[in-house]
Order: C-alpha cells, then structure tokens, then sequence
C-alpha cells in the first residue's frame, strides 16, 4: 500500500511540475510525415523528445522546438538570449534538423539544469544527440532506425521507444528504460547505474564500470553485461546470455537459454527455468544454484564445499579429490542417454536443489493482497 500511495504521490507531482513549466515557442516546421528524416541535438540544457501530433487538417505533421522552464518566468525567458539555434536542411531522400543550446556562461548563472529544449518530431525520425554537462535527457514513444546519445553527466531516461539500433554513452549518468523497448541496445556509463523494465530485441550490451545493472525481463538472441564494481540483477532473461562482473554478485530469477559468468570476487545466485548450457565461475565467492524440475542435467562442479539438496535425486558418477571436482547427473534414469543440458560449476561452495517459480521469483502473495486491503 505505501508503494502505491509513494507512486500516486510521484504521478501528481509530475503533472504538477509539467504545469509549472513556462513554455515559449521557438521554432515550427511543417514537414511530410512518411519523410525520412533526422534529428542532430547539440545542447547543454535538459532535452526532451517526443512524437509530433499528426495534422487533422491536411497531409502535415510538424516538428517543433520549444525551451520551457520551471524556475525562470516567462518574461525572464522570453528576454534571455539563450543561444537556441534550429535548422532544416531539405534533401531530397530525407529531412535533416540541427537543434543546437551551446554552453555558456549565462546558462551556468541561469541554472542551465531548470532549462528544458522540448523537441515534437514525426515519430519514425532518427535522433542523433550530443550533451555536456549536467543534464537530463528524455526519450518518449519513437520509432525509429537509429537513437544515438552520447552524453556527459546527468540521467537518460526512455520510455516506449523501438529502435532498429540504440546507443548510449554516458560518463557519471545513469540510464532508465521504462516500460517496452524493442530493437538492439547498447548502453555504456563510466559511473552510474542501468535499470530497465522489459528489453526485447536481438542483442544488448549493457557496460556498467562502477554502478549496479538490474533488468526486470530480458528477451533477445544474445545479450552481454559487463559490470566493474556493482550488482547484476535480472528477473526474466530468455536466450544467450554472458555477465562479467570484477567485484558484484549475480542474480538472476529466471534463466531460460544458455547463460555464461564469470566473477572475481561475490557470489552467483542463480535460477534454472528451461536452461541449456550453462557455465558459472567465481573465483572468490559461492555458487547457489536452484532447478525448476529434475530436467536430465549433467553437474560438473569444481569446489571444496558440493552441497546438494538429497530429495533431487542427484547422482555421483565420479569425484577428484586431487582437483575437487564432482561430476554428476541430476534427472538422468539411462547413463548413456545424450544429454542436452549441462551445469558447469567453479566456486569456493556450490548448492543445488530444487524450487518452483513462484518460490524463485519471492512472489509474496498473501501479503500483497493484505496491503491492497488495508
């Protein structure tokens, strides 16, 4: 209940803040709305994008650029010289806009992070953006081949995009992606943390150097994490999977695929779904593995402490002392049947055992049904 009471608080200050806001028009095209055409961002304030509305009256759509802000009046605005430059370039194939906020010492004594460039262009636009500074950048609803950003510091948020290809560069900034995004993502920051919703697409990589990397569900043909000095969560992960960690641990509720990890120093706490190879190493840490059912799976397990859960069923066929290395068979009834599925194991300690889904995924329903009532 406090968690729905804190968002029903967080969406009344968000319309609150919108209002606030003092909006002045700067720049309007018309453009042709099935058009190709692209977008290059410049700028040292707050940028805001979004689809444009479709023309009811005629074949149009529009591309407009506004500076808004929610500490300065509007004459104040209206009277600064802000540099905000716009430009259009019509080519025959495709339309090109230069939008353009400089850096400048009337920004640093305005509070340039009050200063928003709200952009509305056809949906389907390619957006290419560069930032410096401090700033928060906003993506909404496009659709698109091409989403570029490379940004300094500040936060970079997206929400409802479809993207042929994203990239994402920042140094201290972190990046959030709500609600779907679909197309091929790679998100890279120095110093700051990547959290995402639902990621589907054909390949992601997701660079974290010091910050935590935590993806709600994760659907795609391969996917990498990299992680310095940070955790990697994920809830849902389907398909081909690597995650390199120097010092985090490794959650992951639900592996259905083939999942890779390496880790120097925490531990792996992970869930098998409908996995098929899978290959697990920490050099300084523990391995926690649970199994949906007792699917034929061959264990090999390099470890000084193998703890398995005796009511699964798990069969030793040999154990070497000399390497600490168990190989077992988990499921299997014929010891010459070919396999398809296997587990290999590298850890200070090594468990195994059997849970269900809901159990992996901490589903605490009576208690949430008790929060709604009260």
């Amino acid at each position: 209940m406090n968690r729905l009471k804190q968002h029903i608080f967080q969406k009344i200050g968000n319309i609150v803040k919108q209002h606030l806001k003092v909006q002045i028009k700067r720049f309007h095209f018309d453009v042709n709305p099935v058009k190709p055409g692209r977008l290059l961002i410049h700028s040292a304030v707050n940028v805001n994008v979004k689809p444009a509305a479709l023309s009811m009256t005629n074949a149009c759509s529009s591309v407009e650029i506004k500076m808004s802000s929610t500490s300065l009046g509007p004459t104040k605005l209206e009277s600064m010289d802000l540099g905000l430059k716009a430009h259009l370039n019509v080519g025959s194939n495709h339309n090109e806009f230069t939008v353009e906020v400089p850096e400048s010492a009337k920004l640093q004594q305005e509070l340039h992070h009050h200063l928003w460039v709200d952009i509305a262009i056809p949906h389907h636009y390619s957006v290419q953006l560069a930032g410096s500074g401090n700033q928060s950048i906003v993506i909404s609803r496009l659709e698109c081949d091409c989403l570029d950003i490379n940004m300094e510091d500040g936060s970079c948020e997206l929400h409802s995009v479809k993207a042929l290809n994203t990239n994402i560069k920042g140094k201290t900034a972190d990046i959030k992606i709500s609600k779907p995004f679909t197309g091929n993502l790679t998100a890279q920051v120095t110093d700051g943390n990547i959290v995402a919703e639902k990621l589907q697409g054909q390949s992601f990589s997701l660079t974290s150097t010091v910050g935590d990397v935590d993806v709600s569900s994760l659907y795609a043909f391969n996917s990498s994490i990299e992680c310095g000095c940070g955790d990697v969560t994920i809830g849902n992960c389907h398909g081909s999977v690597s995650a390199c960690i120097a010092a985090g641990n490794l959650n992951i509720k639900s592996v259905d695929g083939s999942l890779t990890a390496k880790i120097e120093r925490g531990n792996l706490n992970i869930h098998l779904t409908n996995h098929t190879e899978v290959s697990l190493v920490t050099t300084d840490g523990s391995a926690n593995i649970s199994i949906q059912d007792s699917t034929p799976t061959e264990i090999i397990a390099q470890t000084e402490n193998f703890d398995v859960d005796d009511s699964i069923g798990l069969k030793i066929k040999s154990r070497d002392t000399t390497t600490s290395t168990v190989e077992a068979l988990l499921g299997v009834e014929d010891p010459t049947h070919t396999l398809t599925k296997s587990i290999a194991v590298k850890a200070d300690s090594v468990s195994v055992d059997l849970m269900d889904w809901v159990t992996a995924q901490q589903l605490q329903f009576s208690k949430d049904l008790e929060d709604l009532k009260s």
